[in-house]
């Protein structure tokens, strides 16, 4: 969560009603529960709102073991989620500042 934290900004809000804090919580408590975590990242979108903000579509899948395709989804059982990402430029880096999610099927990555 240390190394989380830093791109995720203090001015986090979401849908769900978490702020910045309450993510820090259900962050770490996924790390708890999951000691090894491997991402695939699919960048479906990313658009510009203004010089200050984006939005970034990812598809992401997680796994125990490193996922080298979208063809291991199923033998690893990944969980799999869509992210719609918000982020403000903030003291020349770009942290998230909203954020919704789902889950994903294995569909979605094709």
């Amino acid at each position: 969560v240390t190394e989380t934290m830093p791109f995720v900004s203090r001015e986090y809000s979401d849908q769900g009603g978490r702020d910045r804090k309450m993510l820090t919580k259900l962050l770490a408590g996924y790390f708890i529960s999951h000691q090894n975590i491997h991402l695939l990242v699919q960048v479906k979108e990313v658009t510009t709102i203004s010089d200050e903000q984006v939005r970034a579509e990812l598809l992401v899948a997680m796994a125990g073991k490193p996922l080298d395709s979208v063809s291991q989804l199923i033998d690893y059982r990944a969980d799999l989620h869509h992210f719609e990402l918000t982020f403000n430029k903030e003291d020349d880096a770009w942290l998230v500042t909203a954020g919704t999610w789902r889950r994903a099927s294995h569909t979605d990555f094709l």
